[in-house]
């Protein structure tokens, strides 16, 4: 099972001009996490260090998280738990050693839809409501993205195959991949991981029907 705690973000974290940093020597996993709170962090500054003594440089700023790889924690332990509400720990799989320290656990090996499941659970404690910014017509407006456009995007989002997609719409599977396509190009992505979030961010579709 893979481990999620779900921590709560106020909203009036989110309107100040706070930061939140992430401590990996992993380039790669650091890059693609700050990309997808980026998506959902709107406002917030997403730093990334390599090292702790990078970090140490900059503790006079405001962190609201810290993402910080199991190998710094185990490093820097005492000063990790001095603020360990504030920390989310990056695992691989659930075997992490710290699974039952009390820290909150990110596994980042989790298929993509379970990494942005946690992420829109963070955004959602700020909009305790259920509510995001932007409308259908206004999405429209931005993207250019048609009605049937919307259409197909919300049941790709929810998991639906082409042929179903096809189905449901009355239209072709050749159609179904052409509005597929014109999406990914308006909105600069093939990733159904990071279409979901656009989808929820913009109230096409809600975080809990993905």
């Amino acid at each position: 099972m893979i481990v999620f705690m779900f921590y709560k973000i106020s909203i009036f974290a989110w309107k100040m001009d706070y930061k939140i940093a992430i401590i990996s020597t992993n380039t790669l996993s650091s890059i693609a996490l700050k990309s997808m709170l980026e998506d959902v962090a709107h406002g917030i500054e997403i730093c990334i260090f390599y090292s702790f003594e990078d970090l140490q440089k900059r503790m006079n700023e405001t962190f609201v998280h810290f993402f910080v790889d199991a190998k710094n924690v185990f490093d820097h332990l005492s000063f990790f738990t001095a603020i360990q509400r504030k920390i989310i720990v990056l695992c691989e799989g659930e075997n992490s050693l710290l699974r039952d320290s009390g820290f909150k656990l990110l596994d980042v090996s989790a298929p993509e839809t379970e990494l942005v499941k946690f992420f829109l659970g963070i955004h959602n404690m700020g909009h305790p409501q259920g509510q995001h910014p932007g409308l259908e017509d206004e999405v429209v407006i931005k993207n250019s993205l048609s009605v049937r456009e919307i259409e197909v995007l919300r049941l790709v989002v929810k998991g639906s195959l082409s042929k179903e997609i096809a189905d449901e719409l009355h239209i072709s599977q050749a159609t179904v991949a052409f509005h597929r396509n014109n999406i990914s190009d308006k909105l600069g992505t093939r990733s159904v991981g990071r279409l979901a979030i656009y989808a929820v961010m913009n109230g096409i579709v809600k975080a809990e029907d993905l």
